[in-house]
């Protein structure tokens, strides 16, 4: 069985972030680089700078869109953008999305998970895995 626990999560403070719908973004590999950068002029606090930076042109090793991610992480947490929670939690989420021409719902339950041998199977790989999006991440 999967050992599944409340965590402390990272929130957006209030009163720094007021519209939520200004700092969210979808997931890294469906954000083409028009919609990045349209993203990125919502607002300064906006999660497509940890989920999706933007690449420069010389870019290496010592500086990258990952080391500028923990970069802006560690600069919203010490602002007080980025609130960690006083006691650990569950946090329920629910989201509507089209697909096909379809409204559709999601409900998901977000927690700590510990990761688990593969063969164990008490926890499961995601069903849609592309090989490109997983190398980078990796």
């Amino acid at each position: 069985m999967a050992d599944v626990r409340p965590f402390r999560g990272l929130r957006y403070a209030p009163g720094v972030v007021d519209d939520v719908g200004q700092v969210i973004c979808p997931p890294y590999d469906v954000i083409d680089p028009a919609h990045q950068a349209s993203l990125y002029g919502r607002s300064p606090f906006n999660a497509v700078r940890l989920e999706f930076g933007a690449a420069i042109p010389d870019d290496d090793e010592a500086r990258n869109v990952y080391t500028r991610a923990a970069e802006w992480l560690q600069t919203w947490q010490r602002s007080g953008a980025l609130e960690r929670a006083a006691n650990p939690t569950f946090y329920l989420m629910e989201e509507e999305y089209e697909a096909g021409g379809t409204l559709r719902q999601r409900r998901c339950l977000l927690a700590a998970v510990r990761l688990e041998e593969f063969d164990r199977g008490a926890v499961l790989p995601h069903e849609f895995t592309r090989p490109g999006p997983k190398e980078d991440r990796l």
